[in-house]
């Protein structure tokens, strides 16, 4: 049957229209089935588009995943294809460090370290190794890191020492092996705040106590002036140490 023009022209408009709608594909030729199990059909099924492939690590980023992830066969792999051992992330943590935050593993920081990992090594915050280590309780790495010399009471950017990071994150035995090893129990931040200042304003009371026990002095005062006893004072638990956070000071 012959359309008339005018037929003709309102069929080719109509067409046009639904083109620009998307209910016609603009492309006719016929589209090859994909089979059930193509990754296509899986993400038509779950309402999405192509899948994007990941970008492919780098050699520096695999060395830093297998650190992270305590892998040693990836660890060796990457150095024995010419990877820096000391590389770093975009927060300039090392592989070494990476180890050290993420498995605590001696034998790992060792091995890393005997491949020319730089041991007190600091990260973008100015935390070194030793610093994670004290903030996780890594007690047996901490006493390896001791003995092997790194600086006991590194700052980081807010003048936090790796003691202040032991007590705030209440790990008594961790603190008392970097005391042992000679860390100093008075050290202040940035805001003047020492280890004590900190698990004062927690309540604490383990922790206060080992202060206390080695050399903490409570007549110390912040930026603002504020007294270990201040801060302790409404923290419940801490009422038995208030006497010995006030030595030496005036009461409020």
């Amino acid at each position: 049957m012959k359309l008339n023009p005018a037929c003709r022209l309102s069929l080719v408009i109509s067409t046009l229209l639904l083109i620009a709608a998307g209910a016609i594909a603009a492309d006719t030729a016929p589209q090859q089935p994909q089979p059930d199990s193509s990754p296509a059909h899986k993400n038509r099924l779950i309402g999405v588009g192509e899948p994007r492939l990941p970008q492919p690590f780098t050699r520096e980023q695999r060395l830093l995943k297998a650190a992270r992830e305590g892998d040693l066969r990836t660890i060796e792999r990457a150095l024995e294809l010419g990877v820096d051992v000391n590389t770093k992330d975009e927060l300039q943590r090392s592989p070494l460090l990476l180890a050290a935050r993420h498995t605590g593993s001696v034998d790992l920081v060792r091995h890393l370290q005997a491949r020319g990992g730089e041991i007190d090594s600091a990260d973008a915050g100015g935390r070194t190794p030793l610093s994670h280590a004290a903030a996780n309780g890594s007690l047996a790495l901490i006493k390896y890191l001791a003995a092997a010399g790194v600086r006991i009471d590194h700052p980081d950017k807010r003048g936090r020492t790796p003691l202040h990071y032991a007590a705030t994150n209440n790990h008594p035995d961790t603190a008392a092996a970097l005391i042992a090893a000679g860390a100093d129990v008075n050290a202040r931040d940035k805001f003047l705040d020492t280890p004590l200042m900190s698990v004062c304003a927690r309540g604490q009371t383990d922790m206060i106590k080992l202060l206390l026990d080695r050399g903490a002095d409570p007549t110390l005062t912040d930026q603002e002036g504020r007294t270990v006893y201040t801060r302790a004072v409404h923290k419940p638990g801490c009422r038995e140490l208030l006497p010995a956070l006030n030595a030496g000071t005036r009461s409020p």
